[in-house]
């Protein structure tokens, strides 16, 4: 599940084929015993996947997060339970209609949302692939409860948005979230799961669409009154087409603009039910 998670570790760690290799021919760093070399192999190849929180004497190993030990338990957290009859995972992958690879990045995600709903100061917001697992973890009342709140330290609460009129601020939480994610992970985040958020200056270029549609059709209008003056074409009905063209043209402008993500659900500190928090 944590394939690429791995990969990335790999220039600490070691790749798992040297060091599978460096266990069957016994040889350990600094010169150590088979035995020995076998053993440190096995411990090295145990933890590849896991952050590797910096060396405090130089600095330079890994990003530095503001709890690398609470981003380790959530790695090690099990989403399924092997009793369960549907499984959390396979429930989410047959639910969403997504591949097994993009369930495991999914999830992983989801990982690192929960990681930064934790050590955030403010509120944080996540892209709708991720606030479905989200909104499916909750079902799972026991793991989500009893189990994963408690790893956080805090009890993380899904609130649903009160409508239209919180889409500005949830736009600029998600910014926020994305750039804390950079700052924890120092990595961007994939745009498969954490969509590029809407440009700014979409509705200024909304009004210009209106403004040109309006003298386009206008002049379109004062073209055919005068051609079809005394053809017994009436006016109203001239005004009326082009009404109709220019609403068809604002909703193919309006539905190519819209955002990739949908920011319906947050979370955050303070838990005041305004638009969800962390705690009571």
């Amino acid at each position: 599940m944590f394939a690429a998670a791995a990969a990335e570790d790999q220039d600490v760690h070691g790749s798992p084929p040297v060091l599978l290799a460096r266990l069957l021919s016994g040889r350990g760093q600094g010169g150590k015993t088979p035995a020995a070399g076998a053993a440190a192999a096995v411990r090295e190849i145990a933890i590849i996947g896991r952050y590797d929180s910096p060396d405090a004497t130089d600095g330079t190993k890994g990003p530095v997060m503001r709890d690398p030990a609470l981003w380790n338990r959530l790695r090690d957290h099990a989403f399924d339970d092997p009793r369960a009859e549907v499984p959390f995972t396979r429930k989410l992958r047959i639910g969403e209609g997504w591949s097994r690879r993009l369930t495991a990045r999914v999830l992983d995600e989801y990982r690192r949302f929960l990681y930064l709903a934790a050590v955030s100061d403010g509120r944080v917001t996540p892209s709708r692939k991720v606030d479905r697992a989200w909104h499916l973890h909750l079902s799972y009342t026991r793991d989500y409860w009893q189990r994963l709140c408690p790893l956080l330290g805090r009890e993380l609460h899904h609130e649903p948005s009160s409508g239209p009129a919180e889409d500005a601020r949830h736009l600029a939480q998600y910014r926020e979230t994305l750039a804390l994610y950079r700052q924890e992970f120092d990595a961007a985040p994939p745009r498969s799961v954490w969509p590029k958020p809407p440009r700014e200056q979409r509705p200024r270029r909304t009004g210009l669409l209106m403004l040109k549609a309006a003298a386009f059709y206008g002049g379109i209008f004062l073209a055919a009154r005068y051609l079809l003056t005394g053809t017994g074409i009436h006016t109203m009905g001239l005004v009326i087409l082009a009404g109709i063209l220019t609403g068809v043209l604002l909703a193919i402008s309006a539905a190519q603009g819209e955002g990739a993500i949908t920011l319906s659900y947050e979370s955050g500190s303070g838990g005041d039910g305004d638009g969800g928090g962390c705690g009571d």
